[in-house]
């Protein structure tokens, strides 16, 4: 095995213990009661996103080769691992599916036959297997998606049930014609669909820990030497490169499991939970994540390199006389709002529905990932005589 653990390209890789995650649930507002679960592996609830060109088109491509005579198929034209789904509308609503992986320079059909309608719905994200904030090719239009694999029904920018949440997807006007092929893009650079596989390959080598070059389709001595290195280490006599990118896929999402932060819930009570960081010199903080008893929640993905994290929560119905709990808040303190917030450090707190507001600390001791763990407090001893 190439990682269980960061791999580093200039020295020897650093075993850790890999951990199961427990299922998570997505970020909302105090006093909501519709949570969104995520499904599978360990995720970010809402991940930074970075627009990126031809979102709010869908990046729906007319040159290069000529579309499907019958389908729907996407060609993904970018250096990511992608997650698609996509939306057609069944009278007044729309019926959404996904999340269907796309590989870097790969072309798949997600809807099978000729097309019936004129207007259908997309939306592509980055894998969380990826270093680095999430992109997201969208547009507009709100409609549910869950999590993981899922199929929702929903009328636009209505609330949707538990399970699932709006997400921005970009509208596709075929033209009525009965196959249509959408390419994802990423930037000028990557031209073709091979270039995008070799620049998906220096991604994922970089994930790991192997390449630290551009990422931009080329081949050159540094990639060269990064593929012989991740070979050697993952022990493949075969020069296959599909085999080689599926073995980098499956280090990258190790990777990301034993990495960043997960808040868990080992309480009876829902409770709402928010973390702060140290980064450069500022306070950053983001909150409310809504936490079922029992249940844990990764709310930063990638490895960590500061000394310590923070953690904050409050219960949903607080009990008056409850013995109060000692991790729920601690004496450093960071931004909160009354409502969902997320503050890059960059301003002072700024009061009014802001608060300063004490955070735990929690050493991260040199690890990639923590867990921090929010604990009923004891009952007080009773008195003598009672």
């Amino acid at each position: 095995m190439l990682l269980a653990g960061v791999a580093h390209a200039d020295g020897p890789f650093v075993p850790v213990d890999l951990e199961a995650m427990r299922k998570a649930f997505g970020k909302t507002v105090p006093g909501t009661v519709t949570v969104a679960q995520a499904q599978g592996a360990q995720r970010t609830a809402k991940p930074k996103i970075i627009s990126v060109p031809g979102a709010t088109t869908g990046s729906t491509q007319t040159g290069g080769p000529a579309p499907p005579a019958n389908d729907y198929e996407f060609c993904n034209r970018t250096s990511y691992q992608l997650l698609v789904a996509v939306g057609l509308k069944a009278g007044s609503l729309v019926v959404t599916r996904g999340w269907w992986p796309l590989n870097a320079g790969e072309c798949k059909v997600f809807i099978k036959g000729p097309l019936t309608t004129n207007v259908y719905f997309s939306n592509a994200r980055s894998s969380y297997i990826h270093l680095g904030p999430i992109r997201v090719w969208g547009g507009k239009h709100r409609l549910c998606a869950g999590k993981g694999m899922f199929q929702a029904s929903s009328s636009e920018g209505q609330p949707c049930g538990p399970g699932h949440n709006l997400v921005d997807f970009a509208r596709v006007d075929t033209g009525g014609k009965p196959g249509w092929r959408t390419t994802l893009t990423e930037s000028d650079q990557i031209k073709t669909l091979e270039q995008a596989r070799m620049a998906g390959l220096q991604r994922l080598l970089s994930d790991v820990g192997l390449f630290d070059g551009a990422i931009d389709g080329v081949s050159g001595p540094r990639l060269s030497e990064a593929i012989g290195k991740a070979r050697s280490a993952l022990g493949m006599a075969s020069t296959d490169t599909a085999q080689l990118h599926a073995r980098l896929v499956a280090e990258a999402n190790q990777i990301q499991q034993i990495s960043g932060l997960t808040l868990c819930n080992r309480t009876q009570q829902i409770l709402y939970a928010a973390y702060g960081r140290e980064l450069n010199g500022k306070k950053a903080s983001s909150g409310w994540y809504v936490l079922q008893p029992g249940v844990c929640e990764k709310v930063v993905k990638d490895p960590l390199n500061e000394p310590f994290v923070y953690a904050h929560a409050v219960a949903e119905k607080p009990e008056p006389d409850a013995p109060k709990a000692e991790n729920w808040t601690g004496s450093h303190m960071f931004c909160t709002a009354d409502g969902e917030f997320d503050y890059d450090g960059s301003t002072q707190c700024p009061g009014g529905a802001n608060a300063n507001t004490g955070f735990a600390q929690m050493a991260t001791e040199g690890r990639p990932g923590v867990v921090y763990e929010f604990r009923s407090a004891a009952a007080p001893e009773p008195e003598p005589g009672n």
